[in-house]
């Protein structure tokens, strides 16, 4: 009896550990996700964006042209409905805002399977 109860610990210790593996969000990979978003810093170019979030699927959801330059903001929208937004002057980052996403964890385990929400 002992021995089912300390295989049966380790089956859902490990499963929780992949559990929390899967969520959670790994910094080094490209993606609309917070803590690529975190890394964007005032004065990066487009391309180091583009590098951190991937290609925008609004690269230029509009532009403006001053008599300081061009001005353009670009939008990136990630599968669990996360926004991110950059403004850029003259191809460099002057401005960023973030919008959460609203997906609850069972829409989130729907995306996963690919099924879709009732």
């Amino acid at each position: 009896m002992k021995k089912y109860l300390v295989v049966g610990s380790l089956a859902v210790s490990l499963g929780l550990a992949l559990l929390l593996l899967a969520i959670r969000p790994w910094q080094d990979r490209p993606g609309i996700t917070k803590a690529n978003f975190d890394r964007i810093e005032n004065g990066m170019t487009v391309a180091n964006v583009e590098a951190i979030l991937g290609e925008s699927a609004w690269p230029y959801a509009s532009a403006f042209t001053t008599g300081s330059g061009t001005t353009t903001f670009a939008e990136w929208h990630g599968r669990d409905g996360a926004i991110a937004d950059v403004v850029f002057s003259n191809d460099v980052v002057t401005g960023k805002a973030w919008t959460a996403s609203t997906e609850t964890i069972p829409d989130k385990i729907r995306r996963w399977l690919k099924r879709p929400a009732r």
